[in-house]
């Protein structure tokens, strides 16, 4: 079959935006928007040229207001999922026939924003399912509180599921099922805050993570970051999460690769056999790093990955550690 223009077109500039996404950080999950973001690019490029009719010109403005959209600053999954639910109400509207008919191809907007609403459910799915495993570890009216958010996000979660994936209304529940468990994790952080304890959570493949053992570091003659979280359970499993960041001299956004960090994540589930993942690609926001008090609080989203077992993804990344905190005046990476 002939490869179109447009089609090698839309390829390039797929493969743009993908190394476009390591600087921009243009939303909180660049890589989830990629695919949607490349076709209104070559849209707005190749569809609007010479004279206009009224149902091309509503088109060309959705296309706008959706790049737009997706141009303005995420801090959050929340923020990714309200995003999603403003784009897709204004192609819906301007693409009518796209959203009425099934087109399985890549051209076609009801596909992609399908395609997205997956991911960011399953993201949703993993943040609600960390919540409600925090509220375990939770006491007192603190813990009711996050119990009620997952509940929340679960009733939420139930209802979108019914919807069709490309459905608008479908990432409208998604957002208010995204803006409950926001609302639990910044409850459960609220009371880890409060005690004073150390708390290492994640989700990984979705599934909810929180650490048994937790350490923090500072490497001070290259501003090192290093964590370290253990998990061990009554069956045998035991996962060390091993994270060492470099140049990371205060609050802010950092992004992460091979060249500036090393993380691993060692997976040893049952008692059996230990598979090791290393990183990848992510991001590291932190909110704090003050090595007088101490105190560290960061969140992190990571890629890694093993020859044999692939990729795995960690999301929802959160660690506030001010107990077991160290200092070192020493190089902590190479």
């Amino acid at each position: 079959m002939p490869v179109s223009a447009r089609h090698v077109a839309a390829a390039l500039a797929f493969a743009g935006l993908l190394v476009a996404s390591a600087t921009s950080h243009a939303e909180f999950l660049t890589e989830d928007f990629a695919p949607l973001r490349a076709e209104l690019v070559q849209r707005r490029d190749n569809d609007f040229a010479g004279t206009l009719d009224k149902a091309t010109k509503k088109q060309q403005k959705a296309v706008q207001k959706s790049l737009a959209a997706l141009d303005k600053k995420a801090d959050d999954l929340a923020d990714d999922v309200k995003t999603a639910s403003k784009v897709s109400g204004l192609l819906s509207k301007a693409y009518r026939e796209e959203f009425s008919v099934t087109i399985n191809k890549v051209e076609n907007v009801a596909f992609l924003l399908g395609q997205l609403t997956e991911s960011l459910t399953a993201r949703v799915e993993a943040e609600q399912q960390l919540v409600e495993a925090r509220a375990e570890f939770t006491t007192g009216k603190s813990a009711k509180a996050v119990a009620a958010k997952a509940r929340a996000a679960r009733k939420k979660l139930d209802a979108a599921a019914a919807l069709h994936a490309a459905d608008p209304k479908r990432l409208k529940a998604l957002t208010a099922a995204a803006k409950a468990a926001a609302q639990g994790a910044a409850a459960a952080d609220k009371a880890v805050a409060k005690s004073g304890e150390d708390s290492i959570v994640m989700a990984v493949d979705g599934v909810a993570w929180i650490a048994t053992g937790e350490l923090g570091q500072v490497y001070t003659q290259d501003d090192t970051l290093h964590i370290n979280g253990e998990r061990n359970l009554d069956d045998g499993t035991f996962d060390r999460f091993l994270f060492f960041a470099k140049g990371v001299s205060g609050p802010g956004h950092y992004e992460l690769d091979p060249s500036n960090s090393n993380i691993t994540y060692r997976a040893r589930p049952g008692g059996g056999s230990e598979v090791a993942y290393q990183i990848v690609s992510g991001t590291l926001d932190v909110a704090v790093r003050d090595i007088e008090a101490p105190h560290v609080s960061v969140r992190f989203d990571l890629t890694l990955s093993n020859n044999a077992a692939g990729t795995l993804r960690i999301t929802s990344g959160s660690a506030e550690i001010r107990k077991r905190f160290f200092l070192s005046n020493s190089v902590g990476l190479p």
